[in-house]
Order: structure tokens, then C-alpha cells, then sequence
């Protein structure tokens, strides 16, 4: 029996190094170098195992058993970290040196077998069938080896047929199915190993044997699925490292390509012969826009085609959430410009207004004042009392003044006046020096643009339920609070803001939003059934 042993041994030997000469011709990237370290240790466990079965004294025999793990510690390692390369899985630095450092530790215990009873609480040798083997017991490094072993297979597989699930490319399922298999074989062997279900498995390692065949189907992946040169996983590492979404389909729409990104987005297309998404779909008839995850994608169409007929489309999801957020910021200044020249135009007017009833009442008050004095000097007082009440009852109110500062007054007297002209009961409790920290004027549209918000919401209310409060209070920082009635609740998206699916609303909330940012500001809406409430603090 020790001729076959010896002999597999020398085979696998030969074999290991022909390989390892392959591989380490061709290394490449991280995934040869595993693959290559991976081979050089099950190179030197071989060896080592050939020195031990030809060994004539327990002394030789624990010598080749220490050779042999300088290898044999590092397989399972190597194999998993080659799985991960293989899975582009991204696994933390930290996990690797922690990993590192245990099985240099284990290897440690290995080497000073006879001083402790880490790994070996006991050790003899007895000849079985001719063969020198090394019973012993079992110690704590020992049974952390074993469990790291299993641990790597398990999570090993996972990752395997996680990744061979959602690959696309036949020539990359193929090499993953041969890697799958070449790696089981060598799990199959191990196991059947440490649980001894096999007689034979008490004499010979037959672990061995399973390096063999994980040699033989890498040895097939590489030369006949190109394992070296992963031109074909190059181009899908490539393609799903990209921002953009990818989604292929053929002529009939069933889809045949996709990236990570596309999948992510759309989940269902994993499935065989799955149509095109019907979101992206509705998304492309309408706007050609996308929203997935509060990121934007502009969805680009092309037609697929070789040298003689089409085969196909492909869309590309492209991520244009920062263009769209500028288009928006654009948009929002260019109302809010706009806005301003139509309420300066609007209240200047309106101050025109006032600053000639002012003059024309300081005027007709000098004639009253005249003529008031004329008939008191001549002794008509009853003339100059009904002459008095009458010019009270025919002469118009005074300016109103909300506060000191005369943009922010200005505008609040213009949409007061609007929402009285509109039966709109309006209260306020205002106090704004002249003087403040942040631009006034800028402040001024912001409130004429809350406040028109405000009158267009009460318009649609009953009269005898329409109304607004206004409360701005200035300490440093000023608490800006409106409050206005309302038909129904008003619909807030998911960040608490109010929005509007109609085309060309919500600017003037961005051009709010956009100021509050600017000043470093808070702002928070509140809204039920028949009320709405903005409440913001300006800096």
C-alpha cells in the first residue's frame, strides 16, 4: 500500500509544480497570486506528507508533519481569499490580518509541538499497513483550525454561487463552474477526512488525493476557460464598476445583459428570459427620468447591431441627480428673480401710491386746519364741529407699519392688502428692527413668496374660514412663523417638504429652501386637514 501512497504523492508533486510554474508565468493580479500561493501550499503539504510516510522514527515522522503544515496551514486561507478575488467581494483589510495572524499562530503551535499541548495534547507513532502514522491528540489550535476550515467553506460557497447566480456571460459561468467544482471536491475529500467516515481515511490522508483533483479543475479552468486572462470577468468587473446602469435586451425585449447597478435598481430583471421592467418602461414614454434611491438617472436608448441586422437595444441608466439639482437651483434663482423684479415693481408702485395719498392729505389737511380756525375765530362753532366730523369721516387711514425695516414693511403691506381685498383675515405680530444680518431684500421676496403661497391657499377656503398669522420675531436670529387655512392637508415628501406634480410648481419652495440653506437656516412645515404652517429660523 505504501508503493501506491508514495506514488500518488510523487504525481501530485509533479503535477502541483507544473502548475505553480503556470501560474506564477502568468500572475497577473491578486487572483493569481492566491492562486499561486495556494499552489505552493499544497506544493510543500505534499511534500512534507511524502517525507512523513517514508519516515522511519516518531522524531522524522513529527519533523515532516511540522514541513508539512508550513503548507498545509495556508490552503484553506489562500483558497478563500481566492474565492474572494474571484467574487470581486469586498472584504475588510483588518479581517484579512486578523485571519493572517491566527494561522501564523497556529503554525507557531505547530512548530513547538512537544513543548505544550496546543495543537498536539499527545503524540506516537504505530505502522498500519506499513505505513508510519502519527496518532495524537487533539488540542485547542487544533480544533480553531478545523473550525476556520469549515467556516471558509461554508462562507466560500456562498460567495461562489451568489456571484455565479447573477453572472451573464457563458464564458465566465463556465469558469466559475469548473473553479465551484474543483473546490467541492477538495471540501468532499476534507471532510470524509476529519470524520474518518472512510477506514482508509484513519492510514492515509486522503485530503491529499483532494488537492490532486482541485489541481486537475484548475488546470482545466485555466487552459480551457482562460482563468489567467479573465478577459471576459475584466470586461464585467469593468462594466459593473460603472456609475451607469447597463441593461441589454434583444429583439423580442427579453433581457440578456445587465450590470450590478441595473440589477440593483431593478431586481426583477435576475431572472431568466426576464422582460424589460415596466417602470423603466413608463419611466422612458414619459420624461425619460428614473428616481431610484433619491438618485435621478437619465435613461439613454441605442440600437444593437452587428454587420447585418439589429439584435437588439441597450439602455443606459446615466446618473444625472447633480446636473438635475443644478438645473433645479437654476430654475429656482431665475423665479426667484423674476420674482423680485415683479413684487419691486409691484411694491414700489404701491409705495408711489402711499407717498402721494400722504402728500395729498398733509395738503388738504392745511386747508382744513385754515378753515377750520376761520370759523372758530368768527364764532360759528357748530359749523366747525360738523365741518370737523365730516372731514373724520371721509379721510383715509394712515400708512400701516408692521416693523422698522422698510423692505420687509413694504412687502407686508402689499399682501395684507391683497389678502384683506380678498376677505382674508389676516393677524400679525411682527418685530424686524431697520437693521438686520442677513439680506433684507432677499428676506422680502422670501416672505412675498410665503405669503402669496398663503393668499392662493385661503382662496379656496370659505370666507368666513379664510385666514392668515403672521408672527417674525428678530433676537439675533429671526423666527419667521405663517400660518395659514387650507382645504385639505397639503402632501410633504419624504424629507418634510411640500411638493407639486404639476410643471412649473415648486420653485418658489426651492427658491425658500435655497435661502434658508444660504443663511444657514432651519425650516419645518406642519399641515392637517385645514390648516398649513411654516415655521423657519433665519441666522
Amino acid at each position: 500500500m505504501q508503493t501506491y501512497v508514495v506514488s500518488i504523492l510523487y504525481i501530485s508533486i509533479i503535477i502541483l509544480f507544473l502548475e505553480c510554474y503556470t501560474v506564477f508565468k502568468n500572475m497577473k493580479s491578486k487572483l493569481h497570486q492566491y492562486l499561486f500561493f495556494c499552489c505552493v501550499a499544497m506544493l510543500v503539504n505534499n511534500i512534507g506528507y511524502l517525507l512523513g510516510i517514508q519516515s522511519t522514527s516518531l522524531e522524522s515522522r513529527v519533523l515532516a508533519v511540522k514541513f508539512s503544515y508550513a503548507g498545509r496551514v495556508w490552503i484553506a486561507y489562500t483558497l478563500f481569499m481566492f474565492a474572494i478575488e474571484l467574487c470581486q467581494v469586498n472584504f475588510p483589510r483588518i479581517a484579512k490580518e486578523v485571519l493572517l495572524f491566527m494561522h501564523a499562530s497556529i503554525y507557531i503551535s505547530v512548530l513547538t509541538v512537544g513543548k505544550h499541548c496546543l495543537y498536539y495534547t499527545w503524540v506516537e507513532s504505530v505502522y498500519e499497513n506499513g505505513i508510519l502514522v502519527l496518532k495524537h491528540g487533539c488540542g485547542i489550535f487544533y480544533h480553531i483550525l478545523m473550525f476556520m476550515q469549515m467556516l471558509y467553506i461554508i462562507f466560500g460557497f456562498y460567495m461562489l454561487f451568489s456571484t455565479y447566480r447573477i453572472l451573464k456571460n457563458p464564458i465566465t459561468k463556465k469558469c466559475f463552474r469548473t473553479v465551484i467544482l474543483a473546490i467541492l471536491s477538495l471540501s468532499i475529500f476534507y471532510i470524509i477526512q476529519i470524520t474518518h467516515i472512510l477506514p482508509i481515511s484513519r492510514v492515509f490522508d486522503i485530503s491529499v488525493i483532494g488537492n490532486i483533483v482541485l489541481v486537475i479543475f484548475l488546470y482545466v479552468a485555466i487552459v480551457r476557460c482562460n482563468l489567467l486572462s479573465l478577459i471576459e470577468m475584466a470586461k464585467d468587473y469593468i462594466i459593473d464598476g460603472l456609475t451607469e446602469g447597463i441593461i441589454a435586451v434583444d429583439t423580442e425585449g427579453k433581457v440578456k445583459y445587465y450590470n450590478k447597478l441595473a440589477l440593483k435598481i431593478f431586481p426583477e430583471i435576475i431572472e431568466p428570459n426576464a422582460d424589460l421592467p415596466s417602470a423603466l418602461t413608463e419611466a422612458i414614454t414619459s420624461d425619460n427620468e428614473y428616481t431610484f434611491d433619491n438618485r435621478i438617472y437619465v435613461i439613454e436608448k441605442n440600437v444593437l447591431q452587428n454587420d447585418y441586422c439589429v439584435v437588439g437595444d441597450i439602455y443606459v441608466l446615466v446618473d444625472a441627480t447633480d446636473l438635475k439639482e443644478k438645473e433645479y437651483k437654476l430654475k429656482a434663482d431665475a423665479q426667484l428673480y423674476q420674482l423680485a423684479a415683479k413684487t419691486m415693481k409691484e411694491r414700489l408702485l404701491l409705495a408711489e401710491e402711499f407717498v402721494k395719498q400722504d402728500r395729498k392729505l398733509r395738503h388738504d389737511r392745511r386747508h382744513f386746519e385754515a378753515l377750520l380756525m376761520t370759523l372758530l375765530q368768527d364764532g360759528n362753532v357748530d359749523e366747525a364741529k360738523k365741518y370737523l366730523s365730516e372731514q373724520l369721516a371721509e379721510e383715509p387711514g394712515t400708512i400701516k407699519r408692521y416693523c422698522d425695516n422698510t423692505t420687509i414693511n413694504v412687502a407686508l403691506m402689499f399682501y395684507v392688502n391683497v389678502a384683506e381685498k380678498n376677505n382674508i383675515s389676516v393677524e400679525t405680530n411682527i418685530s424686524i428692527p431697520a437693521t438686520i444680518s442677513m439680506d433684507d431684500l432677499h428676506l422680502g421676496i422670501v416672505m412675498a413668496n410665503l405669503l402669496e403661497n398663503a393668499i392662493n391657499a385661503c382662496k379656496n377656503v370659505p370666507e368666513d374660514k379664510r385666514f392668515i398669522h403672521i408672527k417674525a420675531v428678530y433676537k439675533e436670529q429671526l423666527l419667521l412663523e405663517i400660518e395659514n387655512s387650507c382645504v385639505s392637508k397639503v402632501p410633504l415628501n419624504e424629507k418634510g417638504y411640500p411638493f407639486s406634480n404639476e410643471v412649473g410648481h415648486g420653485i418658489g419652495t426651492q427658491s425658500v429652501l435655497s435661502f434658508v440653506e444660504e443663511t444657514g437656516g432651519f425650516i419645518q412645515y406642519e399641515t392637517n386637514d385645514n390648516s398649513f404652517k411654516v415655521r423657519m429660523i433665519l441666522n
